[in-house]
């Protein structure tokens, strides 16, 4: 039994082996005919947002290309274990990892054999050589300030000595390698970051990382709070569903979220979050996104909402 298992709140702590894990891909790669249409909706985002989009996540498994195959996959984690399971369902291919350790890059191990045993049917591409190109460091003044992302997240860089830094919260700075004058790339982890010049204007960036290309738009100063701003804030919040209570304080002059101590002991968030002013209602809390709070009127607060925290989306908390 795992001591903290009282700590976790939802559908998880599934105990499971790797035999186990072989017959369920068994069954997923090949299950029986009146099973394959609910198969097919496993392996086939279809559900659509309102903008157009499709959802890559289904019904457990999320669903992308990985070297022009399809992968559907999952993964989970408890204290001191991880687990990973990878299926290529084009390829009646599955890759299922399980370590009693957390110090490991499960992923890249589940890819690693991937790409050893499939080495015949994936499209490898050559890896770009990044060779760093002399540019002229006056442009890096263009660059500087505050990006932000939907999710809340922010870059921020600064020119110093004639380099261009990456600075990210809770993180060391990050010398930004030019590859011209507007592509950059980073030497310590592979991402680049491209600085979109409109009119003579940097007012947005595009950051390439695993696949992904999020956009980050130039962030102007939120207004600093005044004290009656904050006083409308402060009090406690309650989640019905989770049956929890946190609640928003002042602390040295900053808004403090005070939540369980279960989240440092399993993701080493600290319970005494600092919610960083974005805009309006809108602020956001490092390693869990933005926070928004809600209002019956002017000069009441009703609640607050957790725009997406991984798993859980728009979870919303009554003032009490």
């Amino acid at each position: 039994r795992n001591a903290l298992s009282s700590y976790i709140i939802g559908s998880t702590n599934l105990y499971t082996t790797i035999d186990d894990m072989l017959l369920w891909n068994m069954f997923l790669l090949n299950p029986p005919v009146e099973q394959r249409e609910i198969r097919d909706q496993l392996f086939n985002p279809s559900d659509i947002l309102t903008n157009g989009d499709t959802i890559r996540y289904t019904y457990g498994f999320k669903i992308w290309k990985y070297k022009g195959r399809k992968i559907a996959e999952h993964g989970g984690y408890t204290n001191g274990f991880l687990a990973r399971n990878t299926i290529f369902p084009d390829l009646n291919f599955a890759v299922t990892a399980m370590f009693n350790t957390e110090n490991i890059d499960i992923w890249k191990v589940c890819m690693q054999t991937a790409d050893s045993l499939l080495k015949a049917q994936l499209q490898f591409e050559p890896e770009k050589e990044r060779v760093e190109a002399k540019i002229d460091p006056k442009i890096y003044a263009d660059y500087m300030g505050d990006f932000q992302f939907p999710d809340g997240m922010k870059l921020s860089f600064e020119a110093k000595n004639d380099t261009l830094w990456l600075l990210i919260p809770g993180a060391p700075r990050f010398r930004m390698v030019p590859e011209s004058e507007t592509e950059f790339f980073l030497k310590e982890f592979d991402a680049q970051c491209t600085f979109v010049n409109t009119q003579g204007a940097v007012n947005e960036i595009i950051w390439h990382q695993n696949g992904e290309n999020p956009k980050g738009i130039r962030k102007v100063s939120a207004a600093e709070l005044t004290e009656q701003a904050k006083a409308l804030l402060i009090g406690k919040y309650f989640q019905p569903q989770l049956n929890v209570v946190y609640e928003v304080t002042v602390d040295n002059n900053q808004l403090i979220i005070h939540l369980p101590q279960t989240f440092k002991h399993i993701t080493g968030i600290d319970p005494h979050a600092v919610l960083n002013h974005l805009e309006g209602d809108r602020f956001f809390v490092n390693q869990i996104g933005v926070v928004e709070f809600q209002r019956q009127s002017k000069r009441k607060i009703s609640g607050l909402i957790f725009k997406d925290v991984g798993r859980g989306r728009n979870i919303q908390f009554i003032k009490l």
